[in-house]
């Protein structure tokens, strides 16, 4: 397993693009996504539902 860190932003979209060379071509891949907000006002558990209801 490889652990890959990258900082990014959501666009005005909603939509979270991640592109990420990581040298493997060509083969299925099981990716672990978790998201972590910086610098967010609202309590999380207001912004995990925003998640779980575009679901």
């Amino acid at each position: 397993m490889y652990s890959l860190t990258l900082h990014t932003r959501v666009g005005k979209d909603g939509i979270l693009k991640i592109e990420a060379p990581i040298g493997i071509k060509d083969t299925e891949l099981e990716a672990l996504l978790v998201v972590h907000p910086v610098n967010e006002s609202r309590p999380l558990s207001v912004w995990t539902s925003n998640i779980t209801a575009q679901g």
